[in-house]
Formats: C-alpha cells, structure tokens, sequence
C-alpha cells in the first residue's frame, strides 16, 4: 500500500496513475451520492431527446451544435443498449477523464502533498459548481483544459516520453472542438500568450509542431461535419440559416431603437415583427427570411457600449461572488510563493482572462458555461507553478510574515468551502423540486401521436431542469416542438406529417395542434399582432389547461 500511495520521491507514472484514479473516483462518488444535478440549458435536453430517439422517433447523429462524430457514437450507443440515457453518461464521463488527466498531469510535474491539496479544494469549488450545471459548452471547454495541462506537463519530459503525452494532448483538444467548434477557437485565444511565453522560454520545436498537427487534424473534422451536413439538402439549408440567425440572438446588436428603425423599416419589419423575432417565433419564411436576417446583420453594430459592457462583467461576477473570491486567494497565494520566471506565467494568464471577460461582455455575452470553465481554466493554470505552498506557521520555532499571511488566505478557504457546500445542496434541492414540478407539468398534455404541442419559450415548460438522471419516460409518446426550432428538418417533417402549412394559423384549423407558453407575458399579444398584421385576421386564445406559468392553448377566429 505504502509503495502504491507514499512513494514521494519518484512515484511512476502507474503509481500516479492508480492515485489520481482512486482520489477522483472518491471525489466524483461523492458528488453524486450528495447532490442532484440539473442541465444548465435546454440544449443539452433537445440534444438528448433527439441522439436517444425520444424526439425524432429514432436516434439521429443530426445535433446541430456537436460534430456529427459525436452524434455517431451516441447514436450506435443508443441502438446498441437504449435503456441507459447515454447522453449525460457522456458529457459526465468527459469530466471524469478531464479531471483524472489534469491531477495526473500536475502530479507527473511535480508530486507533493500540497497539489493534491489544490487539486482538491480545485474540485470541490469549480468543478463541483460545474457538474451541478450539465452543458455540452463547459464539458468541451473542460475537456480542452485537460489536454493543455498534458501539454504543459509534456515540456519539462524527455523525448522518448513526449510525444505520448503530446498525442493524448492532441487527441483532447480536438475532442473539445467536436464537442463544441467554437470552444475549439475560444480556447486557443485563451492560451495564446501562454504558448508564445513557454515557446520563447523554452524554443522547443515540440511546441509549433504540436500545434500544427492539432490544428490539423480539428479541420479535418470541421470539414468531414460539413460536408455530412451538406449532403442532406434539408439540413445544409438549416444550418446555413442558423448561423446567421445565431448572429442575431441575443447580441447587442439587436435592439429596437430610433438608431435601428430605418434598417427594420427597410426590410418591412414592425416593431412587433421584431419582438417576435426576439422573442423565438419565427417560421414565417418571407418575414424571417435568410437574406433579410443577413441584412440586418450586415447593418447593425453592436449597442454596447462601456456601461453596458461593465454591467454584463460585474453581473457574472456578483452571482459567483464566492468563487471569484477563491480565485483570488489562489491568485495571492500563487504569487507569493512564485519567482520571477513563474510571476511572467502568473501575470500572462491574469491578463489574457481579463482581456477575454471584457471583450465577451462586450461582443456578446458571459454566461455561466462559459465564464466558470475559464475560472476553472485560471486556477488550474497556478497548479503549474513550479513551488509548493509551504502549510506551516513557524520557521525554526518563529512566525513568518509570509508564512502568516498563507494561513489566513488559507483559513478564509476553509470558512467559505461549507457555505459553498451548503449553497450546491440547496441547489441540488431545487433542482430536484423542479423536475418534479417538471414532470407534474408534462403530465397535462395529452399523450398520443395524434397531438402536437408546439412550445413557445422553452422555459414555460422547463425542459432545462429535465434530471440528467432521467430515464426519458415522461417525454415518451409526445409529440412537441419548439417554436424557434421549426425551421429544423426533424420539426419540418412532423409538421408535415400533421398537414401544417401555416404554423401561425394551425392552432385555429386544426383540433389537435396546441400552443405552449407563458400565461403571463405578452406573448400572446404579440401573436394576436402577428396575425392580424400579416393575414388579416382577429384571434383570440382559448386555453385549455393551466400549470405555474405553463399554458395550453387554442385559437379561434374571432367574428
């Protein structure tokens, strides 16, 4: 046992191995004895339902944001063994592995008991809030931090070793740019100026070509995607239209303003046009058409300016408070026990975030998927530093300052891991309370797939809080689709099955198409607005069933 655990000195590579297994093992086991997890988006669910066939009647490789590889190897899972939910087993499995590796790779550095101590509170802070909120974006950027760490660790290694280490590297970037394309490129901006400092200090020709055969084979696999998507004609045409769509999303470019009106007026979009656009509906091919999306895309600029930019920052910010807080106690830490060298490293990755975090608050968005796992990123990168944090007080029976200081850093770590703690069991309680009210609210529509509910605002229904648990029972025999996915082929052709031409009109023609929304947003007035500017006709909503603020409707013509 001794030789397996306390081999100090010079542990091997197995016996690195065996320990960084067992401590995650132990970790990721308790994780899931205490806590209950939820998705973070209802992405993650759509893909899920669509890879186990629950949505699309058979398992399909067409995710959309994943390469299709992905796609295949769920799929084959799926029809190989379909009563294990395959798709959250892979998103957690990649986290597994990410983890296993990053331990592993500072311990083959530099072993010592106080990395292991990092790596730990590392886990239980960031990666813990990170497990707690399954999204495929955190898992790509995760997984794409495990290979930089090999990479890292691969410098300081002799030749005959490297390039083991540097293929596995390889292997895990690419897997996060399948995972997720542009985590693929956000995450080679990140460590950028990292991989020109170490290349400069070290002018290893290891270095460029590592990053050369990365670079490589992930545009190998970008353009394998592509092509598989091109050859569908249905989904060549979708894909195309949701990238410029997804320009426009949720960017600040977006708005509706004396600025921006002459450019709707000139494509003939109303004020409620636009709303509806915003708010997710819109499958009217001649008002939401792809080259009036590019249009306005090509003729906005972004609205953000410093405030904003400052408000997006600090808000991300203030709802991990915790965390940023821990951040920097590692960050002081880090920099008291580093030397000049290890401070240029220190520094590099402070700045590149930093720069990173205001440029996203500014050209898009910070949301949690992706600001955690660059927090993740940032404390990952301390372990890194070559010293060790010396834990004790006294230096030949007197107090240091430096040493003081450590202790209290290390003190308040110690005060905030329990109230962190208590935070995700009371987040693990909500979640669990939210599936339930979940499922109590699907249990209202009416199974047969001779009904078709078409939702309209995902979170009336709060699929995201769908249990990575679940069994998908209580999504079986269903028919619905989301409103700002109709122009998804998967959702064309079921509403070709129910003889849907017009989407908008359906409700009121057919008795066995309903509409899911909130009750209390003005969703329905911008509809009714909708209809009466572009087909001429009064309606008026008849509900149907009622649950929190999910409601079933019809419409009807009104005279």
């Amino acid at each position: 046992m001794n030789r397996i655990f306390l081999s100090l000195r010079n542990p091997s590579w197995k016996e690195l191995l065996c320990l960084s297994l067992i401590l995650n093992i132990l970790l990721f086991g308790i994780f899931f004895l205490w806590m209950n997890p939820a998705f973070e988006t209802v992405d993650d669910v759509g893909m899920m339902l669509t890879s186990s066939g629950v949505r699309t009647g058979e398992p399909s490789e067409y995710l959309t944001f994943p390469s299709v590889v992905i796609g295949k190897i769920l799929k084959h899972l799926y029809l190989q063994v379909p009563r294990i939910n395959w798709y959250p087993v892979y998103l957690y499995s990649i986290h597994f592995l990410s983890m296993l590796v990053i331990l592993y790779a500072i311990l083959k550095l530099r072993f010592s008991w106080s990395r292991i101590f990092q790596y730990v509170v590392l886990f239980i802070f960031f990666e813990c809030s990170l497990l707690m909120r399954l999204q495929f974006t955190s898992t790509a950027i995760v997984i794409a931090i495990a290979g930089f760490c090999l990479f890292l660790t691969s410098l300081s290694l002799k030749d005959k070793e490297v390039w083991f280490y540097l293929g596995v590297s390889i292997v895990m970037m690419v897997t996060a740019g399948l995972i997720r394309e542009k985590v693929f490129y956000y995450f080679l901006l990140l460590i950028a100026p990292l991989v020109l400092l170490k290349f400069f200090e070290a002018k290893k020709l290891r270095i460029p070509i590592f990053f050369a055969l990365t670079l490589s084979l992930f545009f190998i696999f970008v353009q394998y995607n592509s092509s598989y998507y091109s050859g569908d004609p249905l989904w060549k045409e979708f894909i195309a239209y949701n990238k410029i769509r997804g320009q426009l999303h949720l960017y600040p470019k977006l708005a509706y303003n004396e600025h921006t009106k002459p450019t709707f007026n000139k494509i003939g979009w109303s004020e409620n046009d636009f709303l509806m656009f915003q708010n997710v509906f819109f499958p009217d091919k001649k008002v939401y058409s792809s080259e009036n999306l590019t249009f306005i895309n090509e003729s906005l600029k972004n609205q953000r300016g410093l405030k904003e930019t400052l408000t997006v920052l600090l808000y991300i910010i203030y709802q991990n408070v915790l965390l940023v807080a821990v951040s920097f106690i590692f960050l002081s830490l880090s920099l008291q026990w580093a030397d000049k060298s290890e401070r240029k490293f220190i520094y590099c990755i402070l700045v590149t975030i930093i720069v990173m975090f205001i440029y996203l608050s500014f050209a898009a968005r910070l949301p949690f998927r992706i600001f955690m796992p660059t927090l993740l990123f940032f404390n990952t990168m301390f372990l890194f530093v070559h010293k060790d944090f010396q834990f004790s007080v006294f230096k030949e029976g007197k107090p240091t300052k430096k040493r003081m200081s450590i202790a209290a850093l290390l003190l308040v770590v110690f005060l905030l891991l329990p109230l962190h703690l208590l935070i995700l069991y009371n987040q693990g309680k909500a979640n669990q309370e939210k599936y339930l009210s979940m499922k109590n609210g699907l249990q209202l529509l009416s199974a047969g797939k001779d009904k078709l509910y078409i939702v309209w605002g995902s979170d009336a229904m709060n699929l995201q809080d769908t249990s990575p648990f679940s069994d998908l029972k209580e999504f079986s025999n269903l028919n619905f689709v989301f409103a700002g996915r109709l122009h998804d082929p998967f959702n064309k052709r079921i509403l070709a099955n129910f003889g849907v031409e017009n989407v908008y009109l359906s409700f009121t023609r057919e008795t066995n198409i309903f509409l899911i929304m909130y009750n209390d947003l003005m969703y329905k007035d911008m509809l009714s607005k909708f209809i009466m500017e572009h087909f001429q006709k009064s309606v008026e909503f008849i509900v149907v069933d009622k649950y929190k603020n999910m409601g079933i409707y019809k419409m009807a013509v009104a005279n």
